[in-house]
């Protein structure tokens, strides 16, 4: 099989899994930590420190990636952490236990700066957001297929030795198998295609020249990051994070509140979010290998959906608070508020999608995993940051406040966007794109 094939089914193999643990560990990860005496504030630092810990080393791993130019060490290694992680989440008999187990398994989660940067190298300019499209719906996938693991494992009650694997525990006993045979997958049909470096580079005169070409090349990685582009993709990662795991994270108390659902009216809703989103990202992967329409022009078709379903959920709330008859109007707030949910969940891959291709395509190709890593910095502080500020404000009286700040955000993303449409159109100077037409398009600015 091809190289850049292999690596590619490799690539998808750990975003499907990625998908798989979150849909596994969640649900149960209240349960298990209520059963151990642990307060309802814990679960959510238990969360967070996955996140967490996830941001802190992605930059590391993209680092070693860059550096030492092996993708494949690093994803062994990030495996290594997941499946330690896990074991301990079997173990476990405290909360504190359990958070630790997080923790670890969060270092690993860290290696997604490598599978990045691997494959903006592996891939060309023109077919990179689809590539990425395509990755990105597989973790949506694993979210899917997650559950129908978490109804194999509910009656499980067994002991493993001096373990006991029961409903709370055995999502762990998977999740590490399955790290397992992922990182058999790779030992086995992974091979980093870079050029090693050579013996003379070894000597000392050769390990001044790697010293001063390290010092140049963090100067040069300083400079890509101040971009107006660069600071609009990580800006881009940041909102999306925020307003969507704030979202999540306010749904079931939101439909409590107004449609008396219960967990499982929520779990239809997430569940048809998540084919929504899947089938947005396969959209967006057709546009961008069947049309070529540019990364730009797709981040800017997002903000235009995500800020026009604020708009709408915002002046709902603010009907709402103003004793407007529509909380008691089933009828009419519920169509509302389905109609508001799939703009927003189509509109959310167009953004997700093109700042990473556009952070590629921005930045060198020797610096590509490091700078990936970073954008995961940007990732992390949203998943952890929209849940805190999302339960914080998840009253009727306050819920406006809460649509104001995430419009606001989407709003500035959206005017950074325009301003710096033209900047966006840079491609980095190792690449060399043949068609010319693309090229016209991606440089013509959006405002005359």
């Amino acid at each position: 099989m091809d190289k850049t094939v292999l690596k590619r089914n490799v690539s998808l193999v750990f975003f499907f899994f990625v998908g798989v643990e979150y849909s596994v560990i969640i649900p149960t990860l209240n349960g298990y930590l209520s059963k151990l005496g642990a307060s309802q504030e814990f679960l959510g630092i238990a969360i967070a420190s996955f996140s967490f810990t996830g941001l802190i080393t992605a930059p590391i791993y993209g680092r070693i990636t860059d550096t030492k130019k092996s993708g494949k060490l690093c994803i062994l290694v990030g495996n290594v952490f997941e499946v330690a992680g896990n074991f301990l989440y079997i173990s476990s008999n405290n909360k504190y236990l359990v958070l630790s187990a997080r923790v670890v398994a969060g270092i690993g989660s860290g290696a997604t700066s490598s599978i990045f940067g691997m494959l903006a190298r592996s891939t060309t300019s023109r077919d990179r957001t689809s590539v990425f499209s395509l990755l990105m719906s597989l973790r949506q996938l694993g979210l899917l297929v997650g559950p129908i693991f978490s109804v194999l494992l509910n009656k499980l009650d067994a002991k493993l030795g001096p373990f006991v694997v029961d409903q709370y525990t055995s999502p762990g006993l998977l999740m590490a198998v399955v790290w397992c045979f992922h990182s058999g997958i790779i030992v086995c049909f992974f091979n980093d295609d870079f050029t090693q470096t050579s013996v003379s580079e070894e000597s000392t005169s050769g390990a001044e020249i790697l010293v001063q070409d390290h010092i140049s090349n963090m100067k040069t990685v300083a400079k890509e990051l101040l971009q107006d582009g660069v600071i609009v993709c990580f800006t881009a990662t940041f909102v999306t994070m925020f307003t969507q795991i704030g979202l999540e994270t306010s749904a079931a108390p939101l439909t409590l509140l107004f449609f008396q659902w219960t967990g499982l009216q929520n779990s239809y809703l997430f569940s048809g979010a998540a084919f929504v989103m899947i089938f947005s990202f396969f959209i967006l992967s057709f546009l961008g290998a069947r049309f070529k329409i540019s990364d730009r022009a797709i981040l800017l078709i997002g903000c235009i959906g995500m800020s026009i379903s604020y708009i709408m959920m915002l002046t709902g709330a603010m009907l709402l608070q103003s004793r407007v008859n529509l909380r008691q109007s089933f009828k009419l707030l519920l169509p509302i508020f389905l109609i508001n949910a799939v703009v927003l969940t189509v509109s959310i891959p167009f953004v997700w999608v093109p700042q990473a291709s556009l952070l590629s395509r921005l930045t060198s190709m020797s610096n590509q995993a490091f700078i990936q890593g970073i954008r995961q910095i940007s990732m992390g502080l949203g998943q952890i940051m929209g849940p805190l500020w999302a339960a914080s404000l998840l009253t009727y009286n306050t819920l406006p406040i809460l649509l104001s700040i995430d419009l606001f955000l989407i709003l500035l993303l959206s005017s950074m966007t325009v301003y710096s449409y033209k900047g966006l159109s840079q491609e980095n100077s190792e690449e060399n794109e043949s068609d010319e037409a693309l090229l016209i398009e991606e440089n013509s600015p959006i405002l005359e």
